[in-house]
């Protein structure tokens, strides 16, 4: 179910970063890859503000950013877009030994 916008609740709980209401929802068979009427994604609504958790969320679930989020971004921030990266740079930037004076 949407609004005349095709926003489902999963777009609108990724738009106020409710993380979790989106559990509840991508649980309940909710998609994580709806679109608006204007072809925004689910996951195209938690850009911008401190949304990582649900970012990550629906990433682990396979959401997808549209095609135009897609073609706008550099191959770098696509690759900072995906989870696999974090956790790659995090586990990297802790095994480096700690410099020494």
């Amino acid at each position: 179910m949407a609004d005349n916008y095709g926003r489902t609740a999963l777009i609108y709980a990724a738009g106020q970063g409710f993380v979790t209401i989106a559990v509840i929802l991508i649980e309940g068979g909710a998609d994580v890859n709806a679109t608006d009427t204007a072809g925004k994604t689910v996951l195209d609504y938690t850009i911008g503000g401190d949304k990582t958790q649900l970012t990550e969320l629906l990433q682990k679930h396979g959401a997808m950013l549209s095609a135009d989020i897609r073609k706008d971004m550099s191959e770098e921030e696509m690759f900072d877009s995906l989870p696999e990266a974090a956790a790659t740079e995090e586990s990297a930037s802790s095994a480096e030994p700690a410099a020494s004076n």
